[in-house]
């Protein structure tokens, strides 16, 4: 269905005929270095005619030269993924036919200079509506997967081109080949329209970590209410949890953020650890240090898993949940946790809702449960 609604929103607004009649920007550049062009063209030909497995790709087309090529292997499937990183990216945030539409203009800008940047440029037999399309599915693509590669716990069970390493090898390779590039500059500008006011990669990297649904807030402050950084400090950690009789189980959708607490449940996304976690995670909280903008995301899930993983026994129970994915040991996990807690100081903390939710269950409950935030 995404396909469909990106496809209508490519197709709409002006014609081919009235495209290719107006004046695009980027036009002055057209007869730039044609000798030049027209001297490389000739080598580059004669190269690929006598070795094609070379410069062909393989397993997946980027740009426009190899573009519907159907003697590529799995091409159907891979321009699946392509459209599926093309949602991941764009469904990040809210708005997704807003900001389609803000791709879709800013790469109509640059369709010309983009289309200069091809030595066979007359042989691309693509429309202006269809070069936007190419050139906005390859674009985001390449982001997300440069994001997916960098942070783990963005990928999908089960994405092959992750978990089939021949697969990961033959893209890798394909995406290095002369004839299957993509201009720096368009990338750099779809980047920019994703990162928003970020001007870096860290950004794009903390933006993917923003929760999809709205934050449980605390309810009205009634007289001589508990202060706030009372129930983060006495959270307790998972085991504790359980054993008051608080159920934890792992969703497999939504953003690492998204942890909700309904009716003695706490559903938690999977929590993936690796050896770059601990730099990842301290990285993101001197960002949100550094940000004026007061938004406390990563810092408050830090915070909150430091107290759901506070000894070896906690790492254990979440693993045997499936929640906890991670090659580390037990111990070494919850130690990466206490050291970063220890650094972590805020004002805000995005969880206090979620710490209201649990305290008003236990005490709603026919029976006494132990306390499961406060001791």
């Amino acid at each position: 269905m995404i396909v469909f609604e990106i496809k209508s929103e490519m197709e709409s607004g002006k014609t081919n005929t009235e495209m290719e009649s107006s004046k695009r920007p980027g036009e002055e550049i057209i007869q730039v270095h044609d000798e030049l062009v027209s001297t490389i063209k000739k080598k580059w030909t004669q190269l690929v005619q006598e070795n094609k497995k070379a410069y062909h790709p393989e397993l997946i087309s980027i740009g426009p030269f190899h573009h519907g090529r159907v003697e590529l292997k799995d091409m159907e499937d891979m321009e699946d993924h392509k459209w599926r990183y093309l949602h991941a990216l764009l469904s990040r945030k809210p708005n997704l036919e807003a900001r389609l539409a803000i791709c879709v203009n800013a790469l109509r800008e640059c369709e010309l200079k983009a289309r200069n940047c091809y030595a066979k440029k007359e042989s691309i037999n693509l429309s202006c509506d269809e070069f936007v399309k190419m050139m906005l599915v390859d674009g985001c693509f390449i982001i997300e997967l440069f994001l997916k590669y960098a942070h783990r716990s963005l990928r999908k069970r089960g994405d092959p081109i992750f978990t089939l390493h021949e697969k990961f090898r033959t893209l890798r390779c394909d995406m290095i080949l002369l004839e299957n590039q993509y201009p720096l500059f368009v990338l750099q500008r779809l980047f920019n329209l994703f990162s928003q006011e970020g001007n870096h990669l860290l950004d794009l990297i903390h933006n993917c970590f923003l929760p999809t649904f709205s934050e449980v807030h605390p309810a009205a402050e009634k007289p001589n209410p508990p202060k706030q950084s009372s129930k983060r400090e006495k959270l307790q950690s998972a085991s504790k949890l359980h054993e008051s009789g608080i159920k934890l189980r792992k969703v497999n959708e939504g953003v690492v953020l998204d942890i909700a607490f309904e009716n003695g449940l706490l559903s938690i996304p999977e929590v993936k650890i690796h050896q770059y976690t601990e730099t990842l995670f301290r990285n993101l909280i001197a960002g949100e240090e550094c940000n004026c903008d007061n938004f406390v995301h990563v810092t408050s899930y830090v915070f909150l898993l430091s107290k759901l993983i506070s000894s070896p026994k906690d790492a254990k129970f979440l693993r045997q949940k499936k929640i906890l994915i991670s090659s580390l040991k037990d111990n070494d996990i919850s130690e990466l946790f206490k050291k970063l807690s220890k650094e972590v100081e805020m004002n805000q903390f995005y969880f206090d809702g979620l710490c209201e939710q649990v305290n008003e269950y236990k005490s709603a409950t026919w029976f006494t449960l132990p306390s499961c935030f406060q001791k």
